[in-house]
């Protein structure tokens, strides 16, 4: 017996590795004495993450979209004005605009959308003042959009709050800026929206007793209202 001891102590036993079996029954085993909630836990972290980055994508695919369809908005805004003249284009111009606003996730996507509209709308309205001076152009451009920016947090702000009466508050706003930025602020009355309707001489005689906001907020309001019919 003692050279049995002996042998043993001069020649221990070298522990072979655990199998994969033996290690996953390890892991059921580990997992079965988890508790119930913290087994679940475990089996929706990766979920979790997987729905995190979908919903990640997802929002910067939508971010993007926004600002394409508020550029168009922008350049139909433009061509609804002299030189081109196309004043139809009026009725669903903002249209774009209005649904990415009321869609955005915050007020500052909403406001986002507003200013890649203003862009395309302004820059090439006072680009003749470029011929004079540049940094006008430029200062200009941005002047006037920064009010397209405020209405589009605006209406992002409406539609929350008044799902139905966010139509004719927008028109209302639109109109407001439009007074600051001719009587208020500067006395910049240039492109009022209603000046895109000086042909329908049977639509402007209601600027005798409203002058062009009148008509800018009937324009607005259409926009709106057919901004609310897509949105549903």
């Amino acid at each position: 017996s003692d050279r049995r001891v002996c042998r043993a102590a001069m020649n221990p036993r070298r522990k072979e590795p655990a199998s994969a079996a033996s290690l996953r029954g390890g892991t059921m085993k580990a997992d079965q004495q988890m508790p119930p909630k913290d087994r679940r836990r475990n089996k929706q972290r990766p979920t979790v993450r997987g729905d995190r980055a979908e919903t990640k994508v997802h929002a910067r695919t939508r971010a993007v979209r926004n600002l394409a369809l508020s550029c168009v908005s922008g350049v139909v805004v433009f061509l609804s004005f002299p030189p081109l003249d196309w004043w139809p284009l009026s009725y669903v111009a903002l249209v774009p605009l209005l649904a990415c606003a009321c869609r955005a996730g915050s007020w500052k996507g909403a406001a986002l959308c507003g200013a890649a509209a203003a862009l395309f709308a302004y820059l090439p309205a006072f680009a003749w003042l470029s011929s004079v001076t540049v940094g006008g152009w430029i200062a200009l451009s941005l002047y006037v959009g920064a009010y397209l920016v405020v209405t589009a947090a605006m209406v992002w702000a409406f539609h929350r709050r008044h799902p139905l009466l966010w139509p004719v508050l927008t028109a209302c706003g639109w109109v407001g800026l439009e007074f600051v930025r001719a009587e208020v602020a500067t006395g910049f009355p240039w492109l009022f929206y209603g000046h895109t309707q000086y042909r329908l001489t049977a639509l402007i005689q209601l600027s005798a007793i409203t002058g062009a906001y009148g008509v800018s907020f009937l324009l607005v309001l259409l926009n709106a209202a057919l901004t609310q019919a897509v949105l549903g």
